[in-house]
C-alpha cells in the first residue's frame, strides 16, 4: 500500500529506492457493519479493523463491494479530508455522514454542517473564521451551516 515508489540510479553503482507509504487518516463506520474502514487522504481503503483510535465518521448508507486498496467516491474522500482538518484544528472525535452532508458537534457546543461538494480547505477555513469571530464577540452560535454559498450561522 504505497502511494508512490521512486527508483533512482546514482552513478557509478548506487540504486536509491524511495517509498511513500499510505497513512491512515480517518476511520469510517459503515451502516450495519461491525468493522471500521481506515482511509488515507486519497480515499483509499487501507484496512478493516474492529476498533481504532482515529477520528471516526459514521456513514448512514450501505457501501457495497468494499476491498482493501479500493478508492472510494469523492464524497467520502472530501468527508475524510474535511473531518480530518476540522479534527486537527478543533479536536472533535466523531461525525455523521448522510447524503452529501457531514454533521458533527464541536467540543464547545456548536453543531457544524458541511457540504461535500465544496473544497475541504475552504470550508474548514470558513469555520475557523466564524468561530474566531464568535469567540471575540463572546457568544458562540448554536448551528454553523456551511452547505450554501454563504455560511448560515444560528444563535439561540
Amino acid at each position: 500500500m504505497n502511494r508512490k515508489v521512486v527508483v533512482q540510479r546514482v552513478f557509478p553503482e548506487t540504486l536509491v529506492l524511495i517509498l511513500d507509504k499510505r497513512k491512515s487518516m480517518v476511520a469510517l463506520k459503515v451502516l450495519n457493519s461491525e468493522s471500521l474502514l481506515l482511509l488515507d487522504k486519497d480515499g483509499v481503503v487501507l484496512e478493516f479493523v474492529e476498533n481504532s483510535s482515529l477520528p471516526t465518521i459514521t456513514v448512514q448508507e450501505q457501501i457495497l463491494g468494499l476491498s482493501i486498496g479500493q478508492k472510494l467516491e469523492n464524497k467520502f474522500t472530501n468527508a475524510a479530508m474535511v473531518f480530518y482538518l476540522t479534527y486537527k484544528t478543533q479536536g472533535i472525535k466523531g461525525s455523521v455522514l448522510a447524503q452529501k452532508t457531514l454533521r458533527f458537534e464541536l467540543s464547545d457546543g456548536p453543531v457544524v454542517l458541511y457540504s461535500l461538494d465544496k473544497d475541504p480547505q475552504t470550508s474548514v477555513g470558513a469555520l475557523q473564521l466564524i468561530l474566531s469571530r464568535s469567540r471575540i464577540e463572546g457568544k458562540l452560535p448554536k448551528i454553523i451551516d456551511l452547505q450554501y454559498s454563504k455560511p448560515v450561522v444560528r444563535y439561540n
